[in-house]
């Protein structure tokens, strides 16, 4: 607002409606970033305990991964570790690629460099610390081990703008962003396209504590109280 030498707030609003520059750098402004290695760990057990089991015995040769609205990539990150450990009690597990994608640049830069602080290692066992990360030079930070990012495609989209990256992800991580930030409206018409490029028997990751829109999705919960959904065939 001082940049625009604007001082009533209103005015700045009606700025920003009638400029999509303004607009979309105020997007970027208000993105958010926060978020851990292997957030709500409830959560990645039943990924690697009830979905993986599956996911290697559907996925054929490969198995496509979507992240979406990766942020500072930790999500990203978690699922290869997840992948990496499962597939040591596994012979013959498919090929994993994962997409990682966000609508701020800034942020994918920095996703791909793997630096991090300290702090978002907390829900990290201390094994898989020392396997997966290294000492930053400054000692307070710490940086992704390089093979950690094999396999990730790292992509500049917008999923409530653009179509999906690809038609045929197995999974696809939807956590802490749609189902939070955007209002209802904006939900009801976004999901359902998101949805398209989810294959039958794929699964859905949403955030602990968001809720699905009241549509009709053919979503089925993995088990209760986890917010992990299966795709079931469209009955149309």
């Amino acid at each position: 607002m001082n940049r625009l030498g604007c001082e009533d707030f209103r005015k700045y609003i009606k700025l920003v409606v009638e400029s999509p520059l303004l607009s979309k750098n105020m997007e970027k402004m208000l993105a958010v970033s926060v978020s851990r290695f292997f957030r709500d760990r409830a959560v990645w057990a039943d990924l690697v305990e009830r979905v993986l089991p599956q996911m290697t015995l559907n996925a054929g040769e490969g198995l496509c991964v979507w992240s979406a609205g990766c942020a500072l990539g930790q999500e990203a990150y978690s699922f290869k570790i997840a992948w990496m450990q499962f597939s040591r009690t596994r012979r013959d597990v498919p090929k994993l690629a994962i997409w990682a994608t966000d609508s701020h640049p800034a942020y994918l830069e920095m996703a791909m460099e793997g630096l991090y602080r300290r702090s978002v290692l907390k829900e990290l066992p201390e094994a898989l610390r020392k396997e997966y990360f290294q000492d930053a030079e400054d000692r307070k930070q710490v940086r992704v081990v390089d093979h950690l990012k094999e396999g990730i495609l790292w992509r500049l989209h917008d999923f409530t703008r653009d179509p999906p990256p690809h038609k045929a992800f197995q999974i696809i991580f939807l956590r802490n962003n749609l189902l939070t930030y955007y209002r209802k409206d904006v939900q009801e018409a976004i999901l359902p396209v998101i949805l398209t490029a989810l294959t039958a028997g794929g699964f859905l990751v949403i955030g602990k504590g968001e809720r699905l829109p009241p549509l009709p999705l053919c979503l089925t919960p993995v088990a209760s109280n986890t917010p992990i959904y299966r795709k079931e065939a469209s009955l149309s």
